[in-house]
């Protein structure tokens, strides 16, 4: 029997790239998951060009924030995990464990900050300082204050495992760490100049006069942008016009909503006697702070909590309120960006299953059923055509006695250049951060 001789890899190369026209090529590969191209990087030359030029990876990513197919979810406890959503089967995968830049089994923890075309912002502390340092509020017997203190902050794309260390100017203090209260993180993209930017905001407190955005209290901001293009960090002068805080009763860091350009928070204006909240935002292009007009709410319900998500893309808000001794959730979403009248309900949820405050929306199936978070310990179901919720978190992982955070997520191969991998050995033959 004869033997075939093997083809040169050039030649090889050229019958696998021109038996199919470019365009369809392409076309075809930018519509297939991050895990199958990462393992055609190896192929051939050729291909491991296509899948590292920006341009595929920007198709690639349009592609996939416009496909219906599913969602992808990243898990938080002490751990990562990533879980795939199939809107053809309704159905969840099993949670898969993803390490983490700086994980380490008893001396570092990580919390996410905020995602943007499938990168995570995230911030390592130690679990046995914790994140928060306290302070008395002055040098005699008091109330403590409290910063919040990371060792890193990491950009990290899951997956394909590349991670970048910000500079520890994001993390430094520049002021007395006693008057720092409150910590904002923001992430998002600038599409004008092709650029991902974090922003952080510490804010300062005149801590003998009170803390946490008391009338009293006399506030001071500092605020730094992070570019990654130019891996440098610049200062942005004068205070922010707002005070920035957290959901009611979210005992958390505060973390930005990317949508249409622009980094979104609850805050109000730091003028005395004018503490309504409103809905503040960043135009990262443009470095400009706006308000975002709000719907209008009737005065017969009690507001419990208010809070900002991101839902099919657009920008939304989740209204808890109580009403006749019953506690009900409005979920709305700004249709047309920026303008008040397009403020839509897209459901309420009633009565709401109890008037818990910790509540986080995740996505809406091709069902009309909605996914969600609720108490950072239960995964549910809920389907507004008969009113039941179904709890789902064991079809992907038991988190006995456990809190866990979720963040939807969309799978790219965006590119972070800094050629720094989770898992990645160093000559030494130890693990790199």
């Amino acid at each position: 029997m004869g033997t075939k001789k093997r083809r040169g890899g050039a030649q090889e190369e050229d019958i696998i790239t021109t038996e199919i026209p470019q365009d369809i090529f392409t076309n075809i590969l930018c519509r297939l998951p991050v895990k199958s191209l990462l393992r055609f990087k190896c192929v051939c030359k050729s291909w491991y060009t296509l899948l590292n030029d920006r341009a595929f990876i920007k198709l690639h990513l349009n592609e996939s924030m416009q496909s219906k197919d599913g969602f992808n979810f990243m898990f938080r406890n002490v751990k990562f995990f990533s879980v795939d959503y199939l809107l053809s089967s309704a159905s969840f995968s099993k949670a898969v464990e993803v390490d983490f830049p700086f994980k380490s089994p008893s001396e570092t923890v990580a919390i996410a900050l905020g995602s943007c075309h499938g990168i995570f912002l995230i911030g390592i502390y130690n679990p046995c300082q914790g994140p928060w340092v306290f302070y008395p509020k002055n040098q005699k017997k008091g109330p403590l204050t409290c910063s919040f203190v990371f060792m890193a902050l990491c950009l990290w794309n899951p997956s394909t495992k590349e991670y970048k260390k910000l500079p520890d100017t994001l993390t430094k203090f520049s002021r007395d760490r006693s008057r720092s209260y409150t910590s904002v993180y923001g992430f998002g993209y600038n599409s004008k100049i092709d650029d991902y930017k974090v922003m952080r905001i510490f804010y300062y407190y005149d801590v003998d006069g009170g803390v946490g955005g008391c009338k009293n209290c006399y506030c001071e901001s500092e605020v730094l942008l992070y570019s990654l293009q130019t891996d440098t960090c610049k200062r942005i002068q004068g205070d922010v016009p707002y005070y920035i805080h957290s959901p009611i009763q979210r005992k958390d860091v505060v973390r930005g909503t990317f949508v249409n350009g622009a980094i979104h928070w609850l805050g109000y204006h730091v003028i005395p006697d004018q503490f309504s909240t409103q809905i503040v935002s960043f135009d990262i292009a443009n470095e400009e702070y706006k308000k975002i007009p709000q719907p209008d709410f009737d005065n017969t319900s009690s507001l419990v909590s208010i809070d900002l998500g991101v839902l099919q893309g657009g920008l939304c808000l989740y209204r808890k309120y109580r009403c006749k001794n019953k506690s009900y959730l409005d979920i709305l979403m700004m249709k047309e960006y920026g303008l008040k009248e397009s403020w839509e309900k897209l459901l309420t949820i009633s009565p709401f299953m109890e008037p818990d405050w910790a509540f986080n929306p995740l996505c809406i199936t091709n069902k009309g059923e909605l996914i969600m978070q609720k108490r950072f310990t239960e995964l549910l179901r809920y389907d507004p055509k008969h009113g039941c919720v179904i709890d789902i978190k064991r079809e992907i992982y038991d988190f006995p006695g456990q809190t866990f955070e979720v963040e939807s997520y969309i799978a790219s191969l965006v590119p972070l250049q800094s050629n720094m991998y989770v898992g990645q050995y160093n000559n030494y033959g130890c693990r790199t951060w």
